[in-house]
């Protein structure tokens, strides 16, 4: 899948996979987070997160998978 392809939103079972998590503890993150993005006044959709937004929360760096869109 390339770059310009990925979903704008992750689901419960990709931020339980990049977390290392059980599914029900990911639910929770994922709660937790779009309460904080409603608090700021975004839309939010049960059971998914903004990629994006998950990413800056977890101080992830993404260079793996923007490699991996690369196909490097």
């Amino acid at each position: 899948m390339t770059h310009m392809n990925k979903k704008m939103f992750m689901r419960v079972d990709e931020v339980a996979e990049v977390l290392d998590v059980s599914v029900p503890y990911a639910y929770k993150l994922i709660r937790r987070m779009n309460e904080e993005l409603k608090e700021k006044g975004c839309f939010t959709i049960a059971g998914r997160i903004d990629r994006h937004y998950f990413y800056e929360r977890f101080g992830g760096d993404r260079s793996e998978e923007v490699k991996e869109d690369a196909g490097v």
